[in-house]
Order: structure tokens, then C-alpha cells, then sequence
């Protein structure tokens, strides 16, 4: 799945379904992250030039990105900060036409 092009439909969710979902790429990303730090390590032990570690390099670096956003956005959610309803998406859409 693209991440980002699933982000589109979050406003058809409640604030509370999202907050669930990005729960759950939390989990994904940071998963991802262990897994390309155990990589890194072993390129570490071998004394891999760098050069052949950048493709990880730069994906760790997205995926890093990735989960602060994940954690302002679910900070946002849980505070209230950030909220929505269907109503007033309406109201928006109504208004633009």
C-alpha cells in the first residue's frame, strides 16, 4: 500500500479510527527501522564501504521523518488538537461548490 495516497481518505474515518491506524504504522515503521539497523550493524562488522549502504542509509533517514510526523500527528489526535467531523467536511464541501 502507498502510505500517502491513504492519507487521502482519512477525513471519510473518525478521528478515532485514524488514530487507531496510524497506532498501527507506528508499529510498521518502527519495525522497519530495527530491521535496517540490525542491517546496518552487520555492514558495520563486515567494514563495508559506505557507498554500499546509502540506499539503507537514505531509508532510515525517510522512516525517521516518518515516525516524528506519525507522533505529532497521533499527539495532535489524542489532545484534540487535531479533529473533525463529518458535518462540518460537509458544510466545507458545500460551501466550495
Amino acid at each position: 500500500m502507498v502510505w500517502s495516497a491513504a492519507l487521502s481518505f482519512t477525513m471519510m474515518l473518525l478521528p478515532q479510527e485514524v488514530e487507531v491506524d496510524l497506532a498501527a504504522r507506528v508499529t510498521q515503521v518502527r519495525t522497519q527501522l530495527a530491521e535496517l539497523e540490525a542491517s546496518a550493524e552487520q555492514s558495520r562488522q563486515l567494514a563495508l564501504p559506505r557507498i554500499t549502504v546509502l540506499e539503507d542509509e537514505y531509508r532510515r533517514a525517510v522512516l525517521t521523518a516518518e515516525l516524528d510526523w506519525l507522533d505529532a500527528v497521533t499527539t495532535d489526535l489524542r489532545s484534540g488538537a487535531l479533529t473533525w467531523d463529518f458535518d462540518t467536511l460537509a458544510a466545507l464541501a458545500r460551501a466550495a461548490s
